[in-house]
């Protein structure tokens, strides 16, 4: 028996990251792209006001069936897990619009994660359910 073909979600990975970044900005909070070479995180929120940032790490998923994410570092002030659900391997169909849910990476603390990455189960994180679209959670970081 073979092992399933990984699929290689690049490009989806980094356009998780540009919607975030679009996100942010349209609602009012300065953000930009980290340099690649920041390996925990991927987006710097900003308040020039208050001279205040919030490192954001991106996790996307494609499918839509999705459960778990790989994490291998929290050495970051957010977590926004994307949901990109573009279908699953046996149907192309399940095509929906993208979730968000911006977690404080507090929000991991004790959470059991396994593997070498991290792989985390989102049913295990504490309150991921109403972290959907919760951006105001990165505007009060800010202030």
């Amino acid at each position: 028996m073979t092992a399933p073909i990984r699929r290689n979600t690049n490009t989806e990975s980094h356009g998780a990251e540009f919607l975030v970044l679009g996100t942010l900005m349209t609602l009012g909070i300065p953000s930009y792209i980290a340099h690649s070479r920041t390996p925990d995180f991927d987006v710097v929120a900003t308040n020039p006001s208050t001279g205040k940032f919030a490192r954001v790490q991106v996790k996307s998923r494609w499918e839509s069936d999705a459960v778990s994410f790989p994490i291998a570092s929290l050495n970051t002030d957010f977590v926004v897990v994307v949901l990109l659900r573009r279908g699953t391997n046996a149907c192309s169909s399940l095509v929906f619009k993208p979730e968000f849910y911006v977690l404080p990476s507090s929000q991991f603390v004790g959470v059991k994660r396994r593997g070498s990455m991290g792989t985390t189960a989102m049913s295990k994180i504490p309150g991921f359910a109403n972290s959907r679209d919760d951006w105001r959670a990165i505007r009060q970081f800010l202030l």
